[in-house]
C-alpha cells in the first residue's frame, strides 16, 4: 500500500474530524475504512450540513425549502496527492473525491445520479477546506451554473431552466438567506423525516472498523 497514500487519507480524516467537532454546521461520521495498513485511515463518509437550500418545487414552480441535508463522500482507490496544474494543460491530477446527495437537492450542479459537481479540476486544499467549502456554496446557491451552452455544461437541467426562470422572476432570489438555519443539532427530526422520504435509509449502516492491530 502506498504509504504517501495512507498519510494523505490521515491528514484528509483528521481534518474533516475538526470541522465536524468545531461547528454548528457540519456532522461527519466516518462510515468505512481502507483495509490494509496498521490503523487504517477513512475512505467514506456520511456528510450532514444545515443551511437553508432547495429541494424541489411545487405545482406553482415555487421552491421547497429545507435545513437538513445529507451527503456521501467517497475517497476512490486512485486518490493520490493533487497538484497544482492549469486545467487547460490537459495534464492528469489525482482522483478527487466523489460527493453524493442522499437526501434530494434541487440544483444545476446535481446528476441523475445524485453525484454533485464540484468541477472537475481540483486542487491541493484538504477535502475539508476546498469540496466540503465548495459544496457549501453549492446548496446554498452561491455557487451555481444554470447556462447550458457554456463551457462547463450543467449536470441538472430541468433544475437549471428552472433557476433562469425564477432569476427572472425574483432578481435577488440567490443566494439564498441562511439568518434562521438552526444548528445541525436541532435538525435530528428533519433528518429523520427526509432519509424516510428519499428511502435511503438502508445506506446509512456504518461499517466495522478494522482492528488497528
Amino acid at each position: 500500500m502506498n504509504t504517501g497514500y495512507l498519510t494523505r487519507l490521515r491528514k484528509e480524516q483528521k481534518a474533516l474530524e475538526d470541522l465536524s467537532n468545531n461547528s454548528d454546521t457540519w456532522n461527519i461520521v466516518a462510515t468505512s475504512w481502507e483495509k490494509e495498513g496498521a490503523n487504517p485511515p477513512a475512505i467514506q463518509y456520511r456528510i450532514r450540513l444545515a443551511a437553508r437550500s432547495i429541494i424541489g418545487i411545487d405545482k406553482q414552480d415555487e421552491p421547497i425549502y429545507a435545513f437538513a441535508h445529507q451527503f456521501r463522500l467517497e475517497i476512490p482507490s486512485t486518490f493520490i496527492e493533487p497538484r497544482d496544474v492549469d486545467p487547460a494543460s490537459g495534464d492528469e491530477q489525482g482522483a478527487g473525491p466523489y460527493i453524493y446527495a442522499e437526501t434530494a437537492l434541487w440544483h444545476p450542479q446535481v446528476w441523475p445520479n445524485q453525484l454533485v459537481c464540484t468541477g472537475k479540476f481540483w486542487l491541493s486544499n484538504l477535502i475539508a477546506d476546498s469540496q466540503l467549502r465548495l459544496l457549501l456554496l453549492i446548496v446554498t446557491y452561491k455557487d451555481y451554473n444554470d447556462d447550458k451552452l457554456s463551457k462547463r455544461g450543467v449536470a441538472g437541467e430541468m433544475a437549471a431552466e428552472w433557476c433562469q426562470q425564477y432569476r427572472a422572476r425574483h432578481p435577488k432570489a440567490f443566494p439564498l438567506d441562511q439568518t434562521d438555519v438552526p444548528p445541525i443539532a436541532d435538525l435530528e427530526d428533519e433528518f429523520e423525516q427526509r432519509l424516510n422520504q428519499s428511502g435511503k435509509r438502508k445506506r446509512l449502516v456504518i461499517g466495522p472498523r478494522p482492528d488497528p492491530n
